[in-house]
């Protein structure tokens, strides 16, 4: 999944910009915006400074139950 991609990359990498975490990720530039977007609407990523992404705790605490439920089922 795309989104869970960004979160993984940028709980490796805090603070990243778009460019760097389609860079990291494979994920088309556009595609990474809009997901970056709408992670930022659910409170899963913020804004520290203009231009750059960090995950929020929130972020790190639905990362690590998606990756558990995923090995767990």
């Amino acid at each position: 999944m795309p989104a869970i991609e960004i979160l993984v990359a940028l709980r490796e990498t805090p603070r990243l910009s778009p460019k760097l975490v389609a860079s990291e990720t494979g994920i088309k530039i556009q595609h990474v915006r809009n997901l970056l977007a709408v992670l930022l609407e659910l409170k899963l990523v913020e804004t520290p400074s203009r231009g750059l992404y960090q995950i929020t705790d929130r972020g790190v605490h639905i990362l690590n139950e998606t990756i558990e439920r995923k090995y767990h089922d």
